[in-house]
């Protein structure tokens, strides 16, 4: 039999099985198909034998790779939190525990949670960053994934000691997609090529590359504000003029610098030599401490948005000049290069001399993964802030590696005209507004969004939450909400739908407040939480697996079979046989063809009943939220009736 990563993992579980472990705990709902008649929420486990036994499973039940990314449904998880439990039960997760356990998240861990995944319906793993991120000036506990400081390695913390010496953290993450795809499922990775981590590696080789200020400037570093603009306002050319004149303006460019290295070359490659001797010296620290300078952090592209600088992160030099359009109207006399928000949407306001020696290392990230770990599709984090012509590059050097490799771009706004741009540069799906519109039923937003969007030119997420937003168990509605607009994400053509990860858990807590957030997202847990004001994305957080979940998961099993069932009927447009009433409360999905009718209906009204005038006598139905089966339908109720033609 072919010694694969995935069984060399299994074979190296199996060579310690019967190492003395008395103290492995896992959470249920990881294995909950196999477990799902224990009553306990937790359940002790040999570790090796344990994680042994879910890697025999998926081998042995191989299903056919996913090929048509219009039967996509994507799971997001960020490796770190999806698989964090407290093992050994003594009431704090730690990195390591005292029994040499891992008890963050790790891609071993994580392939035991596959066969789950895959019976609520889940083809397509969608990653959050994975590579080595920097800890320095971190966010909370851990830092976010998301400030980047080498592109070409996987984060150090993500290797699970449970393989010993035996396997690389290189082989742990090609076992986890080998499981993933032996089980039919594809991996699609987040990149950020528009921001790299303040500590990045690539400081000492391309310090031209990036942004830099004083480091006297660095406290009180904020965007500048501009009076007469309203609050969180997109960049456009209107507004160049009045930007460049205002006086914060001002006061901001005058903090840049020219690049340690073009400053005194002698001292740089004094430095260089100095890191090159011993490469364990933090290099920014390095900098600061030799120039007295610091790279520029990034901030919003949006004018007055009321963010304050990202700490962690900054912008990469795209361009080896200033915007084109700031040179010919003359808008500021600063020759140094500088972070502004014309800067930062590099795709509206481009330079002309692009800094190639970068762009060939951005568009050379998505080899580097599929060659070495097959990956499949990837999104880019901030795409919309590229120029076209390195958005092209990076999805054209994918896609010659693997020509069905997907991208999923970073467009928040699902219309024609949106939609249009994205497949122009060779975009095949959007994230949209699903988070926004899907639970706002008192604004009538939830069948625009589902209507509107079945004959746009690409796929649309159908995403009630994501790892930016709150959670849409906390929305309005609470258990109902998540109930109605997780079953309709699943039925709504020409959407793929997404699941965020703990979302199936019913877990309360957002994993970040970035988007679409009010005063209360930060407290949705008790004050007496071990996780109250916690964020995933950038603290130790372990899913609440006491929760009352078990109903849910049994809910998405059922539909994944409905949908599996009635797969054909679902996928081909001329079945699409919507019905709009006059009645906005009423969503009301229908396919048909000559042998069928399969109606998803919806009351998206948080306190009214609605009756559905539709011309049926004689129907089953396949599923329904409350214990009715009538064609009245309980505030946010929902039921799936088939009719026979």
């Amino acid at each position: 039999m072919k010694q694969t990563t995935l069984r060399k993992l299994r074979n190296v579980l199996e060579m310690y099985e019967k190492d003395d472990c008395q103290t492995y705990y896992v959470p249920k709902a990881w294995t909950y198909i196999a477990h799902k008649k224990t009553d306990e929420k937790i359940i002790k486990v040999n570790p090796y034998q344990y994680y042994k036994e879910q890697i025999d499973y998926i081998l042995d039940h191989p299903e056919p790779l996913l090929r048509d990314y219009r039967d996509a449904y994507y799971y997001s998880t960020m490796i770190r939190t999806s698989t964090t439990f407290d093992h050994n039960q003594d009431q704090q997760v730690e990195l390591i525990n005292t029994d040499g356990f891992k008890e963050t998240g790790t891609f071993v861990k994580m392939i035991a949670y596959l066969p789950t995944l895959k019976a609520m319906g889940i083809n397509v793993i969608y990653l959050l960053p994975i590579m080595q991120y920097s800890r320095m000036d971190k966010k909370g506990e851990l830092g976010s994934v998301y400030g980047v400081s080498n592109f070409f390695a996987i984060d150090e913390e993500l290797f699970d000691p449970i393989t010993k010496d035996e396997l690389s953290l290189d082989e742990q993450f090609a076992a986890f997609v080998e499981a993933c795809h032996v089980l039919g499922m594809r991996v699609v990775l987040d990149i950020i090529p528009r921001t790299n981590s303040v500590n990045t590696t690539l400081l000492m080789s391309h310090p031209d590359w990036f942004y830099w200020i004083g480091l006297d400037d660095l406290q009180g570093y904020k965007p500048p504000k501009v009076n007469g603009i309203p609050p969180t306002t997109a960049t456009e050319e209107k507004y160049l003029q009045q930007l460049y004149a205002a006086k914060e303006t001002k006061e901001h460019l005058a903090k840049f610098q020219e690049a340690p290295n073009i400053r005194d070359p002698k001292k740089w490659d004094a430095l260089v030599a100095r890191y090159q001797a011993d490469s364990s010296l933090n290099p920014l620290e390095l900098i600061r401490e030799t120039f007295n300078m610091t790279v520029a952090p990034a901030f919003s592209d949006q004018i007055n948005d009321v963010q304050p600088a990202w700490s962690d992160v900054t912008f990469f030099r795209l361009y080896m000049d200033q915007p084109k359009i700031v040179t010919e109207k003359q808008l500021t006399d600063t020759k140094v290069p500088y972070i502004l928000f014309d800067t930062i949407k590099a795709n509206l306001f481009p330079g002309e001399i692009p800094n190639e020696s970068l762009w060939d290392t951005l568009s050379n990230i998505l080899p580097y993964y599929i060659e070495k770990f097959d990956l499949d599709g990837a999104r880019t984090d901030m795409g919309h802030a590229l120029p076209e012509p390195l958005t092209r590059k990076i999805i054209t050097k994918a896609k010659a590696c693997k020509s069905d490799f997907y991208f999923i771009a970073e467009e928040l706004t699902a219309t024609k005209k949106s939609t249009e741009q994205a497949k122009a540069l060779g975009y095949d799906l959007i994230i949209g507004d699903g988070f926004y519109h899907t639970h706002r039923f008192h604004e009538q937003l939830t069948r625009d969004f589902y209507y509107n969007g079945m004959c746009l030119p690409t796929m649309v997420f159908a995403a009630g939450e994501t790892h930016d937003t709150p959670r849409l168990i906390s929305r309005k509605g609470g258990y109902q909400t998540t109930l109605l607009i997780t079953i309709l994400n699943q039925f709504a053509y020409n959407f793929a739908p997404f699941m965020n990860s703990g979302q199936e858990l019913l877990e309360k807590q957002a994993m970040n407040t970035g988007v679409d957030v009010d005063e209360n997202t930060l407290y949705a847990l008790d004050e007496n939480d071990a996780y109250y004001m916690k964020l995933a994305l950038f603290d130790k957080y372990e899913f609440h697996y006491d929760s009352a979940y078990e109903s849910f998961m049994e809910t998405l099993f059922q539909i994944a079979k409905i949908k599996t069932k009635y797969k054909n009927l679902l996928r081909k447009k001329e079945n699409v046989a919507y019905i709009a009433t006059p009645d906005k409360d009423q969503v009301i999905f229908h396919y048909q063809d000559a042998n069928q009718h399969l109606y998803i209906l919806a009351n998206a009204n948080l306190h009214e009943s609605k009756t559905f005038d539709l011309q049926i006598q004689e129907y089953e139905v396949l599923y329904s939220t409350t214990t009715s089966t009538s064609l009245t339908l309980e505030p946010l109720a929902l039921r799936i009736i088939w009719e026979e033609n």
